[in-house]
């Protein structure tokens, strides 16, 4: 019965799905047997299934005969070296917040192998405290710069602004123990408790990077104030500058610290600058040795005057043998032989006639001249022995008078006492921390004249903790940002007092004597300081007078014309001297035709020419040759020596313990008004007097020429007596010719 209402596919729908899905599934079984093959991609190809795992190893093969070849696949070396390039780039990256890999100072613990293990957290370091420095030793010094140090505009301008470039200043010298601060950075402070020693191969880079000077002046009033730091010496070198700057790494601040290391001599010692004559810049310890020495010879000046006439006498006379060696002409050794006349003939050596006294080959005749040796190298040789005599006699009293710390040079010979190349290579010094000793110094040349002054020294290092935070305690990285440490001061020096513009002292004195009608009397002795020496000037006094003397001395400007080459002028404080550059240059000199060398005038050493003057002032290198004034015709300047005292009268006073005179006492008025008492013995005592005097008279000697010797008297030749002949006709002079007489 068919159903009402209800169509064929609705009565049939599921019987028609399900033939659908018979249908579909017939059809992908078909293509499984009947369709193409399945594949997959090897290499970027595709490869049948069942061949697959053929492909790959074969590919496998192929690879590691290239590997093994050593050949980029396709010839793309670019490809080959690219990984390693990239790998390269990532091993020296970073793998810490830090630039540098840190070793872990912390306790460390195994992981289970022996060989291995790794850090547990850090443990905290001791505080880093650098020990001072022993207590500064500072010196007070006066110098006649060279003229080629204003050359250089930063040392131009602390000079002053013309010759002569006289110029004060302070030296400041102290020691620090590098073996006290090792102790310090290795030293286990607690034991065994947390604290750990900092670690060793941090000390490696520890270096003195400065040396700075901390300076305080005495006020009228007797205190000290004022404080200033020092700044490094200008035209040396120094690190200052760049310390003061930002340091952004570790390894800038080690590039420092190399730099410190490799200039060791100029960081720790930097040289002063180079005396041209005078007085010459010497080290506070040399200096307090010297010191010492005259104070103990002070009863020596007598001997010491009584050398150098000697010195001078032996000079003068080989100056002299020299110049007669010089007139002989070239010597006619074996390589200049001269020809000589052969001798005559022997007229008694054939057995015939032979003149009455004389054999034939005998010696008892008449020497004929032209046998004689040859008088010109005669008195060479003489000559050359009165010279060997002569230079050995002055090394002795030059030996002497160096024994007596007094200056030789110009005698010809260095000085040893005195180190005037202050940049000559130092000794190889031990490393740093293993230094007990480290002699540092530093100079002061802003002082001004006739003030006093201390100072303290501290010496700066690089930090070895600097950019090490990372592996130190979170309460102790505020250490590791400082680039710098500084030792603790050191202690203040002694007060040192820079010498005045001038001086005066009392040095005789007489009281009044009415019953002779004589008014009181006074004789000073006043001191400037000039072209590098002290120059002394004298005053006899009467009451009403001013302290006022005339000091005479050389004006050695003269020297400066034409020393440098082409006769350009020496430069004066920050205006270097230059020849202009569009002028042709200065004609040479006409050739000298004469066999004596006169390039160098006796008894004048000439400056060493610009070139080497600026070699000689590198650091390391000697200082630059220093004229001979000795005999020099020199202008003479003077100048007016004023002191603010008024001479008022004389009073006799009990001699001083110790001496076995009398002095005297002179009253006199200074410029305030108030009345100043000066004592003879006391000024007359004075080292200060001592040192000036000293130095005064070495400038005089300076100049003073030396007395030749008197001439030698010519040896006249003596001319051999003939001896008379006996009876019968002999002689004895015959014989040995052969030939008899008549």
């Amino acid at each position: 019965m068919k159903l009402k209402g209800i169509s064929w596919i609705e009565q049939h729908l599921e019987k028609v799905f399900a033939g659908l899905f018979f249908a579909a599934l017939l059809v992908v079984l078909a293509l499984q047997f009947v369709g193409k093959e399945s594949t997959v991609k090897v290499d970027k190809a595709d490869v049948p299934l069942n061949t697959a795992w053929e492909s790959v190893a074969s590919k496998a093969r192929q690879t590691g005969q290239r590997l093994a070849a050593n050949t980029p696949p396709d010839g793309d070396t670019g490809a080959a070296t690219r990984p390693i390039v990239e790998f390269a780039e990532r091993f020296k990256g970073p793998v810490s917040p830090a630039r540098e890999l840190a070793v872990a100072i912390g306790e460390s613990s195994s992981v289970g192998m022996p060989t291995v293990r790794i850090a547990t957290p850090v443990a905290p370091l001791p505080e880093l405290r650098v020990p001072a420095t022993s207590n500064p030793v500072a010196t007070a010094h006066l110098t006649l710069v060279a003229p080629f140090e204003a050359e250089n505009p930063e040392v131009a301008a602390v000079l002053p602004s013309s010759m002569p470039f006289d110029k004060a200043g302070v030296t400041v010298e102290a020691e620090f123990s590098g073996e006290q601060l090792r102790q310090v950075m290795t030293t286990d402070p607690d034991g065994a408790g947390p604290i750990r020693p900092m670690p060793r191969h941090w000390l490696d880079a520890v270096q003195i990077v400065d040396v700075e000077l901390l300076r305080e002046e005495l006020r009228p009033d007797g205190t000290w104030g004022n404080a200033t730091a020092v700044r490094p010496i200008p035209g040396r070198f120094s690190l200052r500058e760049e310390l003061s700057k930002p340091i952004p790494g570790a390894s800038q601040l080690k590039d420092l610290a190399r730099r410190a290391t490799e200039a060791a001599e100029q960081v720790r010692r930097p040289a002063y600058y180079h005396s041209w004559i005078g007085e010459k810049w010497m080290s506070p310890s040399d200096q307090r040795e010297h010191d010492r020495r005259m104070a103990e010879m002070a009863g020596a000046g007598d001997d010491v005057r009584r050398l150098r006439e000697l010195a001078d006498r032996s000079l003068a006379s080989i100056r002299n043998i020299e110049e007669q060696l010089s007139r002989l002409g070239p010597s006619s050794g074996p390589s200049g032989e001269r020809p000589r006349p052969s001798p005559a003939p022997n007229p008694g050596g054939g057995g015939g006639k032979a003149p009455p006294g004389g054999g034939g080959g005998g010696g008892g005749g008449r020497p004929d001249p032209a046998a004689r040796p040859d008088s010109n190298e005669t008195r060479r040789r003489q000559l050359e022995q009165q010279l060997d005599r002569a230079r050995r006699d002055l090394d002795n009293i030059v030996s002497r008078l160096r024994a007596m710390n007094q200056d030789v040079s110009m005698y010809g010979v260095a000085d040893a006492e005195r180190p005037a190349d202050t940049t000559a290579a130092a000794a190889i010094e031990a490393p740093l921390l293993d230094n007990p000793a480290v002699k540092v110094w530093a100079h002061d040349v802003t002082v001004e004249r006739g003030r006093t002054y201390r100072y303290q020294v501290r010496v700066v290092l690089n930090n070895p903790m600097f950019g090490q935070g990372n592996v130190m305690v979170p309460e102790q990285q505020e250490w590791a940002k400082a680039p710098l440490v500084r030792s603790s001061p050191s202690a203040w020096s002694e007060p040192v007092k820079v010498d005045d513009e001038s001086y005066y002292f009392i040095v005789g004195a007489n009281p009044a004597d009415r019953g002779m009608n004589r008014l009181a009397s006074a004789r000073a002795e006043l001191y400037v300081f000039k072209w590098g020496r002290w120059r002394k000037g004298d005053t006899a006094l009467e009451p009403g007078d001013r302290v006022e003397a005339a000091v005479k001395y050389p004006d050695l400007s003269v020297l400066l014309a034409g020393a440098t080459p082409g006769g350009e002028p020496w430069p004066v404080a920050g205006q270097p001297g230059r020849r202009d550059p569009t002028q042709p240059p200065p004609p040479s000199p006409a050739p000298n035709t004469s066999p004596v060398d006169t390039r160098t005038p006796p008894g004048n050493v000439p400056l060493a020419p610009e070139r080497d003057r600026r070699e000689t002032a590198r650091p390391g290198a000697g200082a630059p040759t220093e004229p001979d004034l000795r005999g020099q015709k020199l202008p003479v300047l003077t100048t007016e020596v004023k002191v603010d005292a008024i001479f008022l009268n004389v009073g006799s006073v009990p001699a001083i313990p110790g001496s076995s005179r009398a002095g005297a006492v002179v009253f006199l008025r200074d410029a305030l008004g108030r009345v100043v008492t000066r004592t003879t013995e006391e000024d007359l005592g004075s080292a200060t007097l001592a040192r000036l005097r000293r130095s005064a008279e070495q400038g005089e000697t300076d100049l003073r020429p030396a007395e030749p010797p008197r001439p030698e008297e010519p040896r006249q030749p003596t001319r051999p007596t003939r001896p008379e002949p006996e009876p019968g006709g002999k002689s004895p002079g015959g014989g040995g010719g052969g030939g008899g007489g008549a």
